[in-house]
């Protein structure tokens, strides 16, 4: 071929979100889709619209803990909405710790600042 490389482009291969949102689109309405969030916390907004309409729940997978997200309890999502990060930090909250007998009690804290859509 003339002035170009002719090797054949690699697809990238879908992501958790790619797969997550094939999956909404073919679930029944109240169904449930879960999502690994692991590598990616950052939840794209037409993921939460397309849960929003099914009335279904994105389960969040978080490796040692799981966040639900209830599609029926959304609000209006902004159509240009940039992906919510839904990042997530332990503190140890040692006084609630001491009350419940020495159990470990953690404050969850999500890096998205604002109010959610819903």
């Amino acid at each position: 071929s003339e002035g170009g490389d002719s090797t054949p482009k690699t697809p990238k291969p879908p992501t958790e979100w790619d797969i997550a949102k094939q999956n909404v689109q073919a679930m029944e309405t109240g169904g449930t889709v879960t999502v690994d969030v692991t590598k990616d916390p950052k939840i794209p907004a037409s993921l939460l619209s397309s849960i929003k309409e099914k009335q279904g729940v994105l389960t969040l997978n978080y490796g040692g803990y799981t966040c639900t997200i209830n599609g029926a309890a959304l609000a209006n999502i902004p159509e240009k909405m940039d992906p919510i990060d839904f990042s997530v930090s332990m503190e140890k909250d040692e006084a609630l710790s001491s009350a419940l007998g020495g159990q470990d009690a953690y404050q969850l804290h999500f890096t998205h600042s604002g109010q959610l859509p819903g």
